[in-house]
């Protein structure tokens, strides 16, 4: 059951971010200094909407996870060491 909402959650979101490419599809000149890209507005949204996302994951990930380990392995040492 879980996995058909997740398919339809997708698809509803790819036809948004279709939608909204097709919406926004004026050209826009990025400039990096070396080297200059033409792409549609959506697209260039769409894609720095999507670092965005993947850079707040990775610190977030970066940030909580380390600790999360940490207070695993005291648990473990903490049953071990209550069992013996």
């Amino acid at each position: 059951m879980a996995a058909w909402i997740s398919r339809i959650v997708l698809a509803t979101l790819l036809l948004l971010s279709l939608i909204f490419g097709m919406l926004n599809g004026s050209m826009i000149e990025l400039d990096f200094g070396v080297t200059r890209w033409n792409l549609p507005l959506g697209v260039a949204l769409l894609a720095f909407l999507a670092m965005g996302a993947l850079i707040g994951a990775l610190a977030t990930y970066l940030t909580v996870v380390p600790k999360l380990r940490a207070l695993h392995r005291d648990l473990v040492k903490k049953l071990s060491s209550e069992k013996v």
